[in-house]
């Protein structure tokens, strides 16, 4: 039977849900559904099991591992409260678990719908790069990149791999450069945006790129500080400039979004930019995520 009282403080303590707002922590405490786990159970096979949501212990523990094609057990770990489990399967493996999982007999957990935690995604910038960063980081590890990059089932997810680790930034499309100088206003600079349909525009100087600015830029740096539209974009747009090479992977990108948390990276060739990638683009090229950035 579901304890309401023991959710709050597990959202307390469980990474990243501590540093949602408390309002939005009790906000979400009846979206959680509890599950107990009478004996040993294998609860997610990799790969395979859709993810219905992500699961906070509460109680036990979750042994995670995946099984390499002799079917042994690699990279096993050991997870008890406080942990969510599933986070990365839902953002960026189609939803499919990740590793194996085994729910050790008496382990209690408490389970937000995948549907809940995406929105949670959307609404909190620093609680999705939680799970983005730390994916960056476990692909640092060659044993962990080369399970995830060479899934054992699904001809699908065997192709999504190959597109993700063999194909080049200069086969995919990305967007021309819109620009504008320094002392153009705001509100002409989100006119320009609105023409060319786009979410992020430039700052130049002659041929320097200084900065740029997103409609996130002007939501948070303009609306929301009461800053005049007549201001230069220079006084509210945003930096660094984070670039890469059009001979570089399409993981390459990825990972560079996920350790910079930008939104957008400018492609280079021969020293010269010649266009831009937004993240979304870039997940929606490898095929894996669901978010709409």
């Amino acid at each position: 039977m579901k304890n309401p009282d023991a959710i709050p403080r597990l959202l307390k303590s469980t990474q990243p849900f501590q540093i949602l707002p408390e309002t939005l922590q009790l906000s979400i405490v009846d979206r959680f559904n509890e599950h107990r786990f009478s004996k040993d159970t294998l609860v997610y096979r990799q790969n395979i099991t859709d993810m219905d949501g992500v699961d906070l212990i509460l109680e036990g523990e979750y042994e995670t591992f995946f099984l390499d094609v002799s079917d042994n057990k690699r990279l096993v770990e050991i997870h008890h409260k406080p942990y969510c489990f599933g986070g990365i399967s839902v953002l960026l493996n189609r939803t499919k678990a990740l590793k194996s999982v085994i729910a050790k007999k008496g382990t209690i957990i408490y389970r937000l719908p995948r549907k809940d935690f995406i929105e949670l995604c959307n609404a909190n910038e620093e609680f999705f790069h939680f799970f983005t960063n730390s994916f960056g980081k476990r692909m640092l590890d060659e044993e962990f990149s080369h399970f995830v990059k060479s899934p054992a089932s699904f001809e699908e997810s065997y192709f999504a791999a190959d597109q993700l680790y063999s194909r080049k930034i200069e086969h995919i499309t990305y967007k021309d450069i819109v620009s504008c100088t320094p002392d153009t206003p705001i509100f002409e600079a989100a006119q320009t945006m609105a023409k060319h349909k786009v979410s992020c525009i430039f700052i130049k100087k002659e041929e320097q790129i200084l900065g740029y600015a997103t409609d996130i830029t002007l939501r948070d740096n303009v609306v929301a500080q009461q800053i005049p539209a007549t201001q230069s974009i220079a006084q509210v747009m945003d930096n660094p400039i984070v670039s890469i090479s059009d001979q570089a992977y399409l993981y390459e990108a990825v990972l560079m979004m996920f350790r910079t948390k930008s939104r957008y990276l400018l492609v280079e060739k021969a020293g010269n930019y010649i266009g831009f990638l937004s993240r979304n683009r870039l997940l929606s090229e490898q095929g894996q995520s669901p978010l709409v950035f």
